[in-house]
């Protein structure tokens, strides 16, 4: 099923997000990094958490007062 899947988007719950990484979206869903999956061939996982706020590690993704819907458009782009 998941095949001819390119790119992840990642959106399970990390209590500490500057923690979790490739390793742990692998270990999370049981997968290995010698998987002949293609994202996980060419690390094309995508999380929500890239900006937090510094001192209480909240998602910006939820947090923001202000959406900023093409953020996430460029992001996804710029690494797509």
């Amino acid at each position: 099923a998941l095949e001819g899947v390119d790119v992840v988007v990642d959106e399970v719950y990390a209590p500490d997000p500057t923690t979790y990484n490739f390793a742990s979206f692998l270990n999370t869903y049981g997968l290995t990094s010698s998987s002949d999956l293609k994202f996980v061939t060419n690390k094309m996982v995508l999380r929500i958490d890239r900006t937090m706020g510094e001192a209480t590690k909240s998602l910006d993704w939820y947090e923001s007062r202000i959406a900023k819907p093409e953020w996430a458009i460029e992001g996804l782009a710029r690494v797509v």
